[in-house]
């Protein structure tokens, strides 16, 4: 009895890595196993099955991500591809077999490949499935690096998009036609990095090589970025330069300078850390463009602010035109003049007058970058 076993043993072990695999459900292995070997004994794997095969192709993503430093995406995925080949059909009753497991290599295979860039395969021991009514399902591996035009504008939380594009490298359009497959495998994707799969949507269109048409399957691939991290010390540093300018505000024209350009410093340490880490892209951050403007409000407040209280120690006669508007506004803007007609009086009431609008205007300038910078984080 235990030899009995032992023979079973080995001689599903033979079949298993020395050709076929056939499912649970044969009922005589070693009968099916002859019958296939001499249907595939005639089969000629150079021709294809017909003169118009229809191959649905689905992929099966199972690792992308974004290599920042190459602006490149990689990504590892199974190609399943299905057909039928009317030469490999067998009555199942008969046999005993509804499908088997038949090395790859024993018959014809689509040429479909990667077209927009270089992909590592991996075929060696893949097998592919046989029905009894002449269906083929063939797993190919790829490992491929695709160039991505970088979109930055929502970094860190930033999704890119992209391409991955198939079709029959020796096919035309007449010999080979490639359709999406409906039964839609779902995506089992590797989560672990900065990037995580967010959707997978394939379209059909017309590749034109040469005179000859061929069909182009093309999966588009989005990832977002997971920028937590980022985000919070961005916002950190976004904030804290807002909060240094409005502290600097509340100060006398005189003891402002150091504020606004702490502030300044500040976002400028900011965009230099970020570019450096920050790969070439077709488009700017938002919070780089933000934080380019703090930095820039810093400067310019701070020269106004000098400009405020120069003007304030004039001693020269002030022209009779600045003189009048001085008055003029001293009474709507409450300049509070002691000696309205005095040249010191004058131009301490214009430099008190010019502060008042570059502050005026320094607050809503904040204001709206703060409300901006709100909606984006």
């Amino acid at each position: 009895m235990e030899s009995q076993a032992a023979v079973l043993v080995l001689t599903y072990l033979i079949f298993l890595y020395g050709g076929c695999e056939v499912c649970a459900d044969c009922d005589n292995i070693t009968q099916f196993s002859t019958q296939l070997d001499t249907l595939l004994a005639e089969y000629d794997r150079e021709s294809p099955p017909a003169s118009l095969v229809i191959i649905e192709l689905d992929l099966d993503p199972r690792h992308a991500s974004i290599q920042e430093d190459t602006s490149t995406a990689r990504m590892l995925a199974d190609l399943r591809m299905t057909w039928e080949d009317s030469r490999i059909t067998w009555n199942s009753t008969d046999w005993g077999c509804e499908s088997a497991l038949a090395p790859a290599e024993r018959l014809w295979l689509p040429d479909v490949g990667l077209v927009n860039a270089a992909a590592t395969g991996d075929e060696a021991g893949l097998r592919a499935r046989l029905t009894s009514e002449g269906r083929v399902t063939w797993h190919t591996r790829f490992d491929v690096n695709v160039p991505v035009a970088m979109q930055l504008k929502d970094w860190p939380y930033d999704e890119q998009t992209v391409a991955f594009k198939f079709a029959s490298r020796g096919y035309t359009l007449e010999q080979v036609e490639l359709e999406l497959s409906d039964d839609q495998q779902q995506a089992t994707v590797s989560e672990s990095g900065a990037w995580e799969l967010v959707s997978v949507m394939g379209t059909r269109a017309v590749w034109m090589r040469g005179t000859d048409s061929r069909r182009l399957i093309s999966w588009q691939v989005t990832l977002k970025r997971r920028g937590a991290a980022h985000a919070r010390a961005s916002a950190t540093v976004l904030f804290a330069t807002v909060l240094l300018l409005a502290a600097a505000m509340v100060l006398p024209p005189e003891h402002r300078h150091p504020l606004y350009a702490t502030a300044a410093f500040v976002a400028t340490l900011w965009l230099i850390s970020a570019l450096l880490r920050l790969p070439s892209s077709a488009s700017t951050p938002t919070l780089l463009t933000l934080q380019g403007a703090l930095c820039a409000c810093g400067g310019v407040l701070s020269v106004l602010a000098a400009l405020v209280a120069r003007v304030a120690v004039f001693t020269s006669t002030p022209p009779h035109a600045l003189r009048q508007f001085v008055f003029t506004a001293s009474k709507i803007c409450k300049l509070s003049l002691q000696e309205e007609l005095s040249t010191e009086g004058t131009w301490r009431a214009a430099a008190r007058l010019l502060d008042m609008i570059v502050l005026a205007v320094a607050a809503l300038v904040l204001f709206v970058l703060t409300c901006y910078a709100i909606s984006v984080l």
